[in-house]
């Protein structure tokens, strides 16, 4: 007797198929473990950042002291400094300087504080 269908389907196994599925998302944890790490440095290079900018206005308001030591808040590079004078008591001549620097959307990114003495 002749057959009636002369072709064969191809197909893949199950085994196959879950060997596949299995590579695919093998590819995209590692792919997706990679782009967290990006954001991750990314918001550690911007904390660092901060910090250096606050460091260097501390150490140019201590070397520069003719603009005179008082509470200001100004803002630079998408940052606002907010500069403090406290006195502290009990003590002669000694006051605090504190310069807090913020981003701009309002949250507190460095903190510095220095002692110095006021030999006016």
């Amino acid at each position: 007797m002749k057959k009636l269908f002369q072709y064969s389907l191809k197909s893949s196994t199950l085994v196959e198929v879950i060997v596949a599925m299995l590579v695919t998302s093998l590819i995209f944890a590692l792919s997706f473990s990679v782009i967290i790490n990006v954001f991750r440095a990314n918001s550690l290079s911007n904390n660092a950042y901060y910090h250096v900018m606050t460091h260097k206005y501390m150490d140019e308001l201590l070397l520069e002291s003719s603009k005179g030591f008082q509470n200001r808040e100004f803002t630079q590079f998408n940052m606002v400094f907010k500069q403090e004078i406290i006195e502290r008591k009990g003590v002669l001549n000694v006051y605090q300087l504190n310069v807090s620097c913020f981003d701009i959307h309002g949250k507190e990114k460095a903190v510095y504080k220095r002692l110095f003495f006021d030999e006016s």
